[in-house]
């Protein structure tokens, strides 16, 4: 263990007890080494301290390294650089440790050292809640400055507002002015030392005695040692905790636990430390002191010194006190018989005036004789007062009449009514009223207000009134049964849709629930049963053959049970909702979907036939040409050949905007989310367009931002199909200028995505603001009519604007006729970490392809003739089988490298060839050979279910130079990988 300072600095003293505290019962040997790092030889001397610890203990063996304080977890950390980097490193008393600093090395925990200036600025405001000002003394090194920025930060925090004055790097001479200037309800916060008069800052002791003996206010401090050397207090760092903490972590990995697994920084274990003559210097006493508080300097009480002579002179009072009491209870005995007949004359009249009910007491002619401050308190009418009025006099005139035979009727049995009376100010009131003949000239009565009981009643009665209007209106059926199951109330609902207005309610009211015609009818009465034993019930969708009113239909039934307070079971409601136009409507919907369904499906699988269809002879076709270009021929024939191409390729975009715009409609468009390498993507794009640059003149530029990663996650084929689009539209409507094509990074929304912004300007003719507003809907050109100037089935804005969608962005358009066009659109994309070996450059291992063995399936005699001559001018050798039955016999009898299977052939189709080739066992040692799919399936789907079946690869009809070599390659280098 290495400590920064010196043998005889009270904080490393206590870190090393602490420490040896908690490695008590460990079997350790803790050598110590102290770096007194407060020499004022500074750096040179921490050098040869290091070069020491090395010499000495270079050969040892050590388990780990304890450092204490900043000085010597930096040493350390030099030290185990040299030594041993695996060692581990246990560190405490690091001022403000992060996980920034320890960023790189391993094997490191430790304890902060943090100081707590807001619970220790709180616990000075709890002894001395009326502070105004918190000065603070703090001085300019490294530390002061450090503990000022944590201030500055958590004085908002402060439980209300304080003046908080800042005094840096006073001298001593200085003490007595600064503090003086203060208000008497100050706080004095101690961050640093004052210096003396040469400006050397003093030791720490030296200092705090300085400012303790000058500061008329209570000093509060951070650290513990500077707790009892003059400061009043705080919530203090301690350097007995710091050991103790850091040897609880050394302890834990002598005991075998991973220094990955315990916390990397521990909370600093700061104390709440008072010093004892400091607070009574101040007027307080440590009964002020909140629980927890560790208190310095206690004085021993005359209690602790003399406990024995306290609890033997304790024992003697007691005894004493013993017989003072038997006398005081003898004397008491006879003082309660005296007063017994005084306090029962009083207990009657204090009953009556303390009764919180009104009391009155009456002649039988009605006159009050007496009343209770109850009595007054509910008549507003003070006791004399009532004494000169009649019982007729507190009566409402509306019942005073009624209300006074009632009153002469009082016998000997008690009688009880509710009458309205008046108050003094005249405000009517409801009283219950239980009076009982006293005497043969006295009536004695108890009176309550009952006014807003009555109310209450009133309101109850009008909400019942509004339920049962609520209920005869409702535009459902209501029922409502008892306990038995009989039937107390029908709504007009029911008597006007299900009675079919031919019944009175009399015909329901009193037979049984079960019973009802309708129910019997529909067979539900079993299932309405639970009902009547308190189980709410839903039914839906119940057919009824006939109702009461003679008519059929489908009805929602919903039984709500009712209980009593007690929980017995009191009845229910059977609510009932006529569906059956909603049924009838559901059906209509229903046959109405199917049949929509069922077109969709026929529109589906007619473009699937169609396009399979098309693409067969147009491969052909394209597949001729594109062999009669490679041939040698006339310049003249040459631009021939190139243009029938162009021509033949133009048809096969169509047909692909076809079948995209039938996907997007269906819902079917699928994005793929695959790693690939972005710029490479944006090359080939361009790639394209360079030729046609060449041919029209128009500058074809781009600018892709450094800042866009290599690598991305997404469908690359469709990011480039939305380029192309953009790319070949500009160039379609530019005969000048130029086109620039640009990409840009944006701010990402969650982690692990890519968000970029894609800009197709060309200086093209413009769009005019009239055909902005339909430029992206299906089967629009901004150039309409027979005068249009390029050509084109206006389809593809609209699926680029589904694709860009599914790829979570958006695009716009930003035109001036005669000027140009600017399309803008954004993507995101998933972010990938690229390694060493995923990115080469594209086009090498397809250049060093070697000659393969192919084995081409194909029933198309055209389309056979196109595939062996591309594959023979690649340098492959061909051998040719008409179907999946031929291709298997092949197959078996000779060694291939690759099949090229067409999916649609007489005998057996090519799935079908394919799943034997992958599981039949006479094909064990071939089930591996690469298989590319060769087809004019290209709907939505096709070519996952193929790569499903078990292909390799997928290469749609018509099939061009580059698509097929490119399926190729990819089939033989996913082999070469496996």
């Amino acid at each position: 263990m290495v400590l920064s300072y010196d043998v005889q600095d009270a904080w490393s003293v206590s870190v090393l007890e602490g420490l040896r505290a908690s490695l008590e019962q460990a079997e350790a040997t803790l050598h110590v080494e102290w770096l007194d790092a407060r020499r004022k030889e500074g750096v040179g001397s921490v050098a040869a301290f290091e070069r020491f610890l090395l010499e000495k203990y270079g050969r040892s063996h050590l388990d780990m390294l304890v450092a204490a304080d900043n000085a010597a977890f930096d040493s350390l950390r030099r030290f185990r650089a040299a030594l041993d980097p695996a060692l581990p490193l246990v560190f405490c008393g690091v001022n403000n440790a992060t996980p920034a600093m320890l960023a790189g090395e391993s094997d490191l925990v430790g304890v902060s050292e943090t100081v707590d200036i807001t619970a220790t600025v709180n616990l000075g405001l709890g002894l001395f809640p009326k502070t105004s000002h918190l000065a603070v003394i703090a001085d300019s090194t490294r530390g002061g400055l450090a503990n000022l920025d944590v201030l500055r930060q958590v004085t908002p925090g402060f439980p209300r507002s304080l003046a908080v004055p800042e005094f840096v790097d006073v001298k001593y001479g200085d003490l007595a002015g600064i503090l003086g200037g203060l208000p008497r309800d100050t706080l004095l916060l101690v961050l640093g030392v004052v210096q003396g008069p040469d400006g050397v800052p003093l030791p720490v002791a030296d200092s705090m005695a300085a400012l303790s003996a000058a500061s008329p206010f209570p000093v509060l401090t951070c650290w513990d040692f500077e707790v009892g050397a003059g400061a009043l207090g705080g919530v203090v760092v301690s350097g007995l905790e710091q050991g103790r903490a850091a040897g609880g972590l050394v302890r834990r990995i002598l005991a075998g636990e991973a220094v990955e697994s315990l916390p990397r920084i521990l909370k600093s274990p700061d104390v709440p430390m008072i010093d004892a003559v400091q607070l009574r210097r101040f007027g307080r006493s440590l009964s002020d002191l909140p629980p927890g508080v560790v208190v310095v300097n206690r004085q021993e009480t005359l209690y602790t010194r003399y406990r024995g002579l306290v609890w033997t002179a304790l024992a003697v009072f007691a005894v004493m006190a013993g017989c003072i009491l038997a006398l005081a209870l003898a004397l008491a005995a006879r003082k309660r018989a005296v007063t017994a007949l005084v306090a029962s004359e009083a207990r009657y009249r204090t009953s009556v005036d303390s009764a919180p009910t009104a009391i009155f007491i009456a002649d039988t002619a009605g006159w009050l004789r007496d009343v209770n401050p109850a009595a007054c308190h509910m008549t507003g009418w003070s006791r004399e007062e009532l004494l000169a009025k009649n019982i007729a006099d507190v009566l409402d005139p509306a019942s005073r009449e009624e209300g006074m035979r009632g009153f002469a009727a009082i016998d000997a049995q008690a009688r009880t009514a509710e009458v309205l009376g008046r108050t003094k100010d005249g405000t009517p009131r409801w009283w219950s009223i239980a009076a009982v003949q006293l005497a043969p000239d006295r009536v004695l009565g108890f009176v309550a207000d009952v006014t807003e009981r009555k109310a209450a009643e009133a309101r109850l009665r009008d909400s019942e009134t509004r339920y049962k209007l609520l209920a005869e209106q409702a535009p459902i059926s209501i029922m409502a049964f008892d306990a038995k199951g009989v039937i107390t109330f029908v709504n007009k609902r029911h008597l006007d849709v299900f009675a079919g207005g031919r019944k009175a309610p009399e015909f329901f009211l009193g037979r049984g629930l079960l019973e009802l015609p309708g129910i019997v009818g529909a067979g539900i009465a079993d299932k309405l049963e639970p009902l009547l034993r308190g189980v709410p019930i839903d039914l839906e969708a119940v057919y009824f053959p006939e109702f009461t009113g003679g008519h059929a239909g489908y009805v929602n039934l919903r039984g709500v049970p009712l209980h009593h307070e007690d929980g017995t079971f009191a009845g229910g409601i059977l609510i009932r909702e006529d569906v059956t136009a909603r049924i009838g409507m559901e059906r209509s919907l229903t046959a109405a979907r199917n049949a929509a369904e069922a077109a969709s499906l026929a529109k589906s699988a007619f473009l699937a036939n169609m396009s399979h269809e098309i693409r067969t002879p147009l491969n052909g076709v394209l597949g001729m040409l594109q062999l009669l270009a490679a041939s040698p021929l006339s310049s003249e024939q040459a631009e021939y050949a190139a243009l029938a191409i162009q021509s033949s390729k133009r048809l096969t975009r169509l047909l692909s905007d076809i079948l995209d715009l039938s996907r997007v409609e269906a819902g079917k468009m699928q994005i793929q989310a695959e790693p690939f390498q972005l710029s490479e993507a944006l090359r080939q794009v361009l790639a394209l367009f360079n030729p046609i640059s060449q041919q029209t003149g128009v500058f074809l530029t781009s600018h892709i931002d450094v800042a866009l990663p290599a690598m991305v996650v997404g469908d690359a084929a469709r990011l480039q199909q939305v380029l192309t689009n953009l790319i070949g539209n500009a160039f379609k409507f530019t005969t000048t200028g130029s086109v620039v094509v640009e990409a840009y990074p944006l701010p990402s929304r969650r982690a692990g995505e890519v968000r970029i912004l894609f800009s197709v300007a060309d200086t093209g003719c413009g769009i005019p603001d009239a055909d902005l507003k339909k430029l992206f809907e299906p089967f629009t050109q901004a150039s309409q009519g027979l005068q249009r100037n390029v050509q084109g089935a206006g389809l593809g804005l609209s699926i680029c604007q589904h694709l860009i969608s599914l790829m979570g962005g958006s695009i716009a358009v930003d035109s001036e006729p005669g000027q140009g066009t600017t399309f803008l659109f954004c993507v995101t994309l998933g972010r990938v970490q690229a390694l060493a070996g995923q990115l080469r450059p594209a086009g090498g291992p397809a250049d060093q392809l070697r000659p393969l063995r192919v084995l081409l399936v194909e029933d198309d005699r055209v389309t056979r003739l196109v595939a062996t001559r591309l594959l023979e001018k690649f340098g492959h050798g061909v051998t040719v089988a008409e179907n999946g039955r031929r291709a298997l016999d092949v197959l078996a009898e000779g060694e291939y490298d690759l099949v090229l299977m067409d999916i649609q052939m007489p005998e057996m189709d090519g799935l079908e060839a394919t799943a034997t080739i992958r599981n039949a066992p006479r094909f064990a040692a071939k089930a591996a050979i690469p298989i590319v799919a060769m087809t004019a399936y290209a709907m939505a789907g096709d070519r996952e279910r193929f790569l499903a079946s078990g292909m390799d690869d997928y290469v749609a009809k018509p099939v061009s130079i580059e698509d097929l070599r490119a399926a190729i390659e990819r089939a033989m280098t996913k082999a070469s990988a496996a």
